[in-house]
């Protein structure tokens, strides 16, 4: 079946009316499993547009993943075995993709913090 076709009506997802509270620990798992599987590609697209407005709403986090994916596929398309100098250092493409992304992760963190009160996220930095 295709993602498109596994939606399930949003009328069905949200109804609250069918809830109740579970007997125990096992009864829990059991339907979260059920629901994470019946109802994947709604919860795919609510992530999906969670995502779109966070990079949307903050243009600092668009250039940063651009950035950085600028600079990982930059590394990616490289010559096997090419070699940077850089302060009379030598960086292989193994050493080029570790230092972009020890950079990266932490840009891309700075810059999604401003958008985290989306996800629930209550700590401030």
């Amino acid at each position: 079946m295709a993602k498109r076709e596994s939606l399930r009506p949003w009328q069905e997802f949200g109804n609250y009316n069918r809830a109740s509270k579970p007997a125990n620990i096992a009864v829990i798992s059991r339907r979260v499993a059920h629901n994470v599987s019946y109802y994947y590609t709604n919860y795919a697209f609510i992530s999906a547009l969670l995502i779109v407005y966070c990079v949307i709403s903050s243009p600092l986090l668009l250039l940063a993943i651009v950035v950085s994916g600028t600079a990982c596929y930059l590394i990616s398309t490289q010559k096997k075995g090419k070699v940077v100098q850089i302060g009379g250092h030598s960086f292989t493409p193994k050493d080029q993709a570790v230092v972009c992304a020890c950079i990266s992760l932490p840009l891309l963190f700075f810059c999604q913090r401003r958008n985290s009160y989306i996800l629930g996220d209550r700590v401030n930095v």
